[in-house]
């Protein structure tokens, strides 16, 4: 039985995971995009494109942190499903729980060490090499990218609570 507040609640969290899933989507297109061009100029004009390298680790980091979400919910992540196939039913349960648990708690300290690191990096001015940019607003999608996984967490705990609560008694 799901109530009307947490259906709108995981439509919001699947749907934000998606549109962060999509802008990583498009820093996988611009890394590629500069990346041609930059081969392109450098073996065949001698004009490399100053920074393109820099650029693409902050592209393909971001890519990361931004699509964890939607891998999340979407449960492509590598799982190790053959232990828990041999629990009987009510430990499996238990053990699902704890995980879901855990991995909210783990997203929590992620996103809280992600803000505290891009606060210091913004204190002391920290800047990417050669394009110089400064790191804290990319430290920042380390910690959107925590947060929207912690909110799938969320889903995916109140999941499991609510299928241990129906489980048949012994």
């Amino acid at each position: 039985m799901c109530t009307v507040k947490t259906r709108i609640f995981k439509r919001g969290v699947r749907k934000a995971a998606g549109v962060l899933a999509a802008v990583a989507g498009l820093l996988l297109f611009a890394v590629v995009l500069e990346g041609s061009v930059d081969v392109i100029g450098r073996y065949f004009f001698n004009k490399p494109i100053v920074g393109a390298f820099e650029r693409a680790q902050v592209f393909i980091a971001s890519m990361v942190f931004l699509a964890w979400g939607y891998t999340q919910i979407e449960e492509r992540h590598v799982k190790l499903e053959m232990f828990l196939h041999r629990l009987p039913g009510q430990a499996r349960m238990i053990c699902r729980l704890v995980t879901a648990f855990l991995t909210m708690v783990f997203w929590a300290l992620v996103t809280w060490e992600g803000i505290v690191t891009a606060i210091q990096y913004q204190e002391i001015g920290r800047r990417v090499f050669v394009i110089n940019w400064p790191l804290a607003p990319v430290q920042l999608v380390v910690s959107l990218g925590a947060i929207m996984s912690f909110l799938v967490s969320i889903v995916q705990l109140t999941e499991e609570f609510r299928k241990f609560l129906k489980r048949p008694s012994i």
